[in-house]
């Protein structure tokens, strides 16, 4: 319809990244293009949270080798599972309760669920903080970044739109090796 040849993010495309995981057709393009954005604007090493229906933690170090990933249960789909399989729970809105210890079931819940997901992504840096013995820089992204970004002390930039900013990337990288080798324009966001 507008003529021009699809781009699909894959281990294949990293741009600036190398994957130095077992087998990287493994790793998810969302990961890919998080990576790729989060290297360009922040260099490494950076620890990537990118908080969706799975909340992930990739470290990209300072050469740009993508290390690995940890993948735990994003906050909505804890939440979810938390309401569908205790019955006598009810759903409640993902918002910091005013403390810690809830003085209701609402309390209770909203600050199990959102300070237990901070304390999580405070852990898990932490610990790869300890692991690799660098200073690290720690992005956060994705779809529920923004009710957690301000309560997490280990965030050092928000980044809502990170693996879109990747996307544009790769894809700008591969239109320009397109554009050399058949004389085409570039492709234009």
């Amino acid at each position: 319809m507008f003529s021009l040849k699809p781009h699909f993010v894959s281990s294949e495309n990293t741009a600036d990244i190398v994957l130095d995981v077992n087998d990287p057709a493994e790793v998810g393009p969302d990961l890919i293009a998080a990576a790729v954005a989060g290297y360009r604007k922040h260099g490494g090493p950076i620890v990537l949270v990118d908080m969706g229906t799975a909340t992930t933690l990739s470290r990209i170090d300072s050469r740009g080798r993508f290390e690995g990933v940890a993948i735990c249960p994003g906050l909505k789909l804890s939440a979810e599972a938390l309401f569908r399989r205790v019955s006598y729970l009810p759903e409640v809105s993902l918002r910091f309760p005013e403390r810690i210890l809830g003085k209701n079931t609402v309390e209770s819940l909203q600050s199990g669920l959102l300070y237990g997901h901070v304390a999580m992504i405070e852990g898990m840096v932490t610990r790869l903080s300890q692991r690799y013995g660098d200073t690290t820089k720690v992005v956060a992204c994705g779809g529920i970044s923004h009710i957690i970004k301000d309560l997490c002390r280990v965030i050092t930039f928000y980044e809502p739109y990170l693996v879109l900013d990747g996307i544009r990337m790769i894809c700008e990288k591969k239109d320009r090796k397109s554009s050399k080798k058949y004389g085409g324009g570039h492709l234009r966001f």
